[in-house]
């Protein structure tokens, strides 16, 4: 099967299994029948399709793993997700629907890419082994990092949540405490957290340039002035 069909194909599987799953009357759940008041399963079905694409480039990088024409370390699983989550939010306005399964699905299909297929069929056991694989690969981090303990034990942490099924979202979490640590030097957090977007691939080392507008700067200016003159009609 051609590079392009692969990729289409695990990714219509993953975008049918959340339209299987919404579809289904479980207690609790959004359905075709029962709905909250600012969640519907209309709001489900538009996720579903909003995350198919990310879900086809995720099997594009792991079949280029497959390959060997992309590094593991540069598939960029993170900010897969968060490309996913930013699609599915622009296309609906019922709040988080599918950030679990996006967290869940993104690592499935980037080892469905590395998966051999049989017609159109992947062998669940083969896919399981690939699952376990991509866990097992993303965990082998280089050591850039100084060994206070404070550091590695968050070093032991993020690597005890890459091998439990790829805990992106505990990874992530963790990322955000290290950040407000200040137990931690400065070089040492930075340090660390660069290392673990090696993995993540939220390229936070890239450096963006903001231009603030002089309309912006000129309300902040007057803003100030009014705070020093207590004049609380224009602080807002």
């Amino acid at each position: 099967m051609p590079i392009y069909e692969k990729a289409k194909h695990i990714s219509k599987c993953l975008e049918m299994a959340i339209l299987f799953e919404v579809s289904a009357n479980k207690p609790g759940n959004v359905n075709f029948v029962v709905g909250f008041e600012n969640t519907r399963v209309e709001h489900f079905l538009a996720s579903a399709v909003a995350a198919e694409p990310t879900f086809e480039e995720a099997a594009r990088r792991g079949i280029a793993v497959k390959d060997g024409k992309l590094p593991l370390s540069r598939v960029g699983m993170g900010q897969l997700i968060k490309n996913c989550v930013a699609d599915i939010d622009a296309w609906q306005t019922g709040g988080n629907t599918l950030l679990g399964t996006v967290i869940l699905f993104i690592p499935i299909a980037v080892a469905a890419g590395t998966t051999p297929l049989k017609g159109d069929v992947f062998e669940l056991a083969k896919l399981r082994e690939k699952v376990k694989e991509l866990g097992n690969g993303v965990s082998k981090l280089d050591s850039e990092v100084n060994s206070k303990p404070s550091v590695k034990e968050y070093k032991k942490k993020f690597l005890a949540m890459i091998d439990d099924n790829l805990d992106t979202a505990g990874t992530l979490a963790l990322v955000w405490e290290i950040v407000k640590n200040d137990d931690i030097s400065d070089v040492d957090r930075k340090k660390l957290v660069l290392n673990f977007d090696k993995v993540l691939g939220l390229k936070l080392n890239k450096k963006t340039t903001v231009k603030i507008p002089e309309n912006v700067k000129l309300l902040v200016k007057e803003r100030d002035t009014a705070r020093s003159e207590k004049n609380r009609t224009t602080w807002f």
